[in-house]
């Protein structure tokens, strides 16, 4: 007896889920208000980690941010980090 031989194309759904939580998932879905910012919300930014995240609220203590050019005065930040972060902040 011949069996029809099944299409190799085709595979199976997958029944297993992937389960995603927020605490690997560290990506900006919004824009990020840099002058009322939490450092949490400041370190979803990418590029952004717990330092940075401080330097940038000591930094709008002293001074709103009010362009990408207050934002370059912060330490660490460098054209690279703000080619990044351009489309993902506001003030």
């Amino acid at each position: 007896m011949v069996r029809p031989q099944a299409s190799s194309s085709v595979k199976p759904a997958s029944t297993h889920k992937a389960k995603r939580t927020s605490t690997t998932l560290k990506q900006v879905t919004h824009r990020v208000n840099l002058n009322s910012a939490s450092q949490a919300e400041l370190e979803t930014l990418p590029g952004v980690g717990p330092g940075l995240a401080k330097r940038i609220i000591a930094a709008r203590q002293q001074k709103r941010f009010t362009s990408l050019a207050d934002v370059d005065q912060v330490s660490g930040v460098g054209p690279k980090l703000l080619q990044k972060l351009k489309d993902k902040i506001i003030w």
